[in-house]
């Protein structure tokens, strides 16, 4: 998930409706990664959330 803000209390109302949709549809996580402070296309180019992304795809 990425969003804008870099404050972890703007991410948590978004994490409760995934960890909803996941409960919802009976899934379970394997993971998550959290991207703050990500806006514009080719923000995350210089953070380390490709990297984390992988791994955890990776990890399957």
């Amino acid at each position: 998930m990425t969003y804008a803000n870099t404050a972890a209390k703007e991410a948590e109302p978004m994490l409760v409706h995934y960890r909803t949709l996941l409960d919802y549809l009976g899934w379970i996580s394997v993971g998550e990664v959290v991207a703050a402070g990500v806006w514009t296309a080719g923000s995350v180019r210089n953070t380390d959330y490709p990297q984390q992304a992988y791994r955890l795809g990776k990890s399957l």
